[in-house]
């Protein structure tokens, strides 16, 4: 069952949050928090985060480059036990990476979610129009059927 939509919602006064409710039933007690790319965090299942994570393991101990990339992938993520009431604190770390104060909004993204600073989240709204969205997806679409021929 695919996850999209997003939710607004609220930190506690104690830095915690909870998934709401129209994503919960994808993640269990523990999750998988990384920080992402576009400067959100990304909230896998326990055990997918754990299967991303030690795809790293294979890389060799002779591969500097690969065991750098580790390091600085494995230090950018989290896993996270929730309370009886669902709640998950959200670490100093991942909220100032995210620029996390109070509000925020999570966007379901398939088979993970994404939890975004309100204030982002609508800035990044703003600069991006549906119009742009589906011209670049169009374009990328005819790119490989032609490349498929």
């Amino acid at each position: 069952m695919a996850i999209f939509g997003s939710v607004s919602h609220q930190l506690d006064a104690k830095n915690r949050m909870r998934i709401p409710s129209p994503f919960k039933d994808r993640f269990g007690k523990e999750i998988f928090l990384c920080k992402a790319v576009n400067g959100c965090i990304r909230v896998y299942k326990s055990e997918k985060g754990a299967e991303f994570l030690g795809s790293f393991s294979s890389i060799s101990s002779f591969d500097s480059e690969g065991q750098m990339d580790y390091t600085v992938f494995s230090s950018m993520c989290e896993k996270v036990t929730g309370d009886e009431q669902g709640r998950y604190l959200l670490s100093e770390s991942m909220r100032s990476y995210a620029g996390i104060s109070k509000n925020l909004v999570t966007v379901g993204k398939d088979g993970f979610i994404e939890i975004w600073a309100e204030e982002h989240f609508n800035e990044m709204m703003k600069k991006i129009s549906y119009e742009d969205i589906f011209k670049r997806r169009f374009e990328a679409e005819k790119a490989n059927a032609r490349t498929e021929l």
